[in-house]
């Protein structure tokens, strides 16, 4: 069957007549609540982003809510200059926009679109993005207006729910000021009120057996020895005498900072960090995690009625498994399990039905894997990795919850956000269309090829080194007949990103997708050229993507001894330029 080039927008009927060119939209929100009506701004800015309004025909379009539509579904219909969406409810009607906006090819001068049918019909029916606000990251630290048109975009893609770190992250409590404090309770509460607005799901942790660094010496956990969970020496062992209940003081104390925010869904989480290997605890996922959950159960309960209860049974072994499945059996309160690892999806739930036909949801990895520091180098892309990793799943997941730490993976989102709407489709299918949409004047074609290319010089694993995904220390100390491979596919993807470069709407060129891609490529053309990680190029590079990543304050961080994850490597004059010092 050929490939569909808009694959989230199924068409059910076209005119025969080509597609009608038009000069500017108008939009008439009549029909929705006043609260609804800036569905409209979604759609005029996109598209005068791309193609300035000017003299000439327009595009009427209209939006309404639709009672006899159900679930998420939309239904655009398109005839002589006139496009109606309606929607179910009103992500529906969001969603619904977004295919219309990705169905339009986008001109310089106009923009053209064919009379038809679209629809928005999503076979999964939960799409989550956490965000990861600790760190330093993009979502810890970009300004608000960032923070919310770029969840306004994952809106209008058909993801229904954020998942929010809400109360300031315990990892980053030490090095915080006052100032750090208050953006980050603005943020959060302005974040908080965009999602409500946007008829999404707001979904945050539950609670867990971290602590701050200052818990008292006697209630600390016994280390994962697993060192794929993540770990810290801050963890409580709940079966130490009164740390239970430090640990419920410390989640009311949270929960009273959330009262006034409109929460949907509490996730509770094992791992990294988490757990405790003591032999109370111990399977931690079978027996201390499960008994602790329960305890918090009622306070969460309380503090939001009618709320989802998320249980993440991340990196499970079968030891976890096998102590888990009695007490799910136990527990139907339980709304969801999101369930995942950090390679392949678990067997055991592949192998054993979920007791109470608990819905799983996938954890798919879209920042973390393959290289480290990440997204340090531009854009990361690994479709047919998590094409893969979904095929896997696709049998027993009812949705996903897409880990994000940067905007970096933002084709990653695209992808696997795709596939959960539409499982028919295909990654490539999802990366024309990403590129017909954000990369206007481009050809999506050109943009699959450099994407393979971006997979195929991804993961930067080298056996036997101390700092194994140390992208540095592969381009030194890498096989020797791979380095010379990637010189040259490096070379090919920094030829034909400058080819894009000169296709791409004047309008977008400077936008910060396209940027993050075409500076990745211009980094590994230079690091496997030259395998060093400092030049006048790279520096540059680096400096660029420091300010799309919002990244000084992290940068600040890396010259104090502490964070990177997603920091660029600093230029070698940074430290003189900023005034910094150790």
């Amino acid at each position: 069957m050929k490939r569909a080039l808009i694959v989230l927008a199924a068409v059910l009927t076209a005119c025969c007549s080509g597609p009608v060119n038009y000069n500017r939209v108008e939009a008439d929100t009549s029909l929705l609540a006043e609260e609804q009506a800036f569905v409209a701004d979604l759609l005029k800015s996109r598209i005068e982003e791309r193609t300035p309004a000017s003299a000439g025909r327009t595009l009427h379009v209209s939006f309404c809510i639709d009672s006899t539509l159900s679930g998420e579904q939309a239904r655009i219909s398109i005839r002589r200059g006139k496009a109606v969406i309606r929607g179910a409810r009103l992500r529906a009607v969001i969603a619904g926009t977004g295919v219309l906006l990705r169905t339009i090819r986008y001109g310089e001068h106009s923009f053209s679109l064919q009379d038809g049918q679209l629809e928005f019909a999503p076979k999964k029916s939960f799409r989550e993005v956490y965000f990861g606000r600790h760190y330093d990251t993009w979502y810890h630290r970009a300004p608000a207006e960032d923070l919310l048109r770029y969840t306004d975009d994952m809106a209008l893609r058909g993801m229904n729910a954020i998942h929010s770190i809400l109360s300031y992250p315990n990892v980053d409590a030490a090095h915080a000021t006052a100032e750090d404090l208050a953006f980050f309770a603005d943020n959060t509460r302005a974040l908080a009120a965009r999602v409500r607005r946007l008829d999404m799901d707001l979904t945050c942790s539950s609670g867990g057996n971290i602590a701050p660094k200052n818990m008292p010496e006697r209630f600390r956990a016994t280390l994962n020895t697993d060192w794929r969970r993540g770990g810290n020496d801050y963890n409580v062992c709940p079966e130490k005498p009164g740390a239970m209940d430090y640990l419920l003081t410390l989640r009311k104390e949270a929960l009273e900072q959330l009262r006034d925010i409109p929460v949907t869904g509490l996730e509770y989480w094992p791992y990294d960090e988490g757990g405790c290997g003591c032999p109370e605890c111990s399977p931690w996922g079978g027996k201390g995690y499960p008994k602790m959950i329960g305890q918090y159960r009622h306070l969460n309960e309380a503090a939001f009625p009618g709320c989802m209860h998320m249980v993440s049974t991340w990196c499970f072994d079968q030891a976890d498994w096998e102590g888990f499945y009695p007490w799910l059996e136990q527990n139907p309160w339980v709304s969801c399990l999101i369930v995942d690892a950090h390679g392949d999806f678990p067997e055991y739930v592949l192998e054993h039905p979920v007791p109470n036909d608990t819905p799983v949801i996938t954890f798919p990895e879209i920042t973390m894997w393959g290289r480290y520091p990440w997204g340090s180098f531009g854009a990361i892309a690994t479709p047919q990795r998590h094409e893969r990793l979904f095929r896997q799943a696709e049998p027993v997941s009812g949705g996903c919850q897409l880990y994000s730490e940067g905007i970096f993976e933002d084709i990653n989102k695209f992808v696997v956000n795709g596939l959960y709407i539409n499982p028919s489709h295909h990654a490539d299918d999802l990366l024309e269309e990403y590129a017909a949409f954000e990369l206007p004047g481009t050809d999506p074609k050109d943009f699959v090829r450099l994407v393979h290319l971006m997979e195929e010089t991804h993961e930067t694993y080298v056996e036997g080194t101390e700092n194994d995904y140390f992208v540095a220390s592969y381009i030194q100390n890498g096989p020797e007949d791979e380095l010379e491979r990637r010189k040259t596919l490096s070379a090919d993807m920094l030829a034909l990103a400058e080819k894009m470069d000169g296709d791409i709407l004047p309008s977008m060129r400077s936008c910060w997708r396209w940027r993050v891609i075409m500076l990745r490529a211009i980094i590994d053309k230079e690091l496997y050229a030259h395998r060093q990680l400092h030049s006048e190029t790279l520096d540059e590079a680096y400096r660029e993507l420091i300010g799309i990543y919002h990244a000084q304050k992290q940068a600040e961080g890396v010259l104090k001894g502490y964070g990177g994850h997603t920091c660029p490597p600093l230029p070698q004059s940074y430290r003189a330029e900023t005034g910094q010092s150790l």
